[in-house]
């Protein structure tokens, strides 16, 4: 009721994703009707682990893996891919292991995040059904990048690895 008059209203909401944020607010007996109108933008983040830059150095993925990868990197929209990407081409890193940390390989930590945000048709979804096909469309038209897909950007980008980026998504 709050945000119906105005009021910015910012919370911590327990889900596995972005995408959990509206059924557990109707779960909680807020009205669809009320959150379709005042619902905003929901985001999730994880912490993934930084890699070291003093002791960075490229891997070779197995098959597998790296096939899973350019399979994820295919559906994150264009506009957010390295306009020099080759998919042929990838390179990863891992922390080889040095004293700055402390042999581990990591040296702090980078922020996954995906966002949604509240839309025209999203509030119709909200308002009337939670379809997942229809949500589905939606989240395409948004053009929404997924955690995994924000850590595997982050991963190409020498932040993070591939090994953080498959536990990020199987959480």
């Amino acid at each position: 009721h709050a945000a119906l008059t105005g009021h910015l209203i910012l919370t911590t909401i327990h889900t596995n994703d972005a995408l959990g944020i509206v059924p557990r607010l109707l779960d909680m007996k807020v009205e669809a009707f009320l959150l379709a109108a005042t619902f905003n933008l929901g985001m999730a983040q994880r912490l993934a682990r930084r890699v070291c830059q003093d002791c960075r150095t490229k891997v070779e993925l197995p098959a597998g893996v790296m096939a899973q990868m350019r399979e994820e990197l295919k559906k994150i929209p264009r506009r957010f891919l390295p306009t020099d990407l080759n998919l042929e081409v990838l390179q990863f890193f891992k922390g080889a292991g040095c004293a700055r940390c402390g042999n581990a390989g990591y040296k702090g930590r980078v922020a996954v995040v995906e966002m949604l945000q509240n839309t025209a048709n999203l509030a119709k979804l909200i308002a009337s059904k939670w379809d997942p096909e229809e949500l589905a469309k939606e989240i395409v038209a948004q053009e929404m990048i997924t955690m995994k897909q924000d850590a595997l950007l982050k991963a190409l980008a020498g932040l993070t690895t591939v090994e953080e980026v498959l536990r990020i998504s199987q959480e």
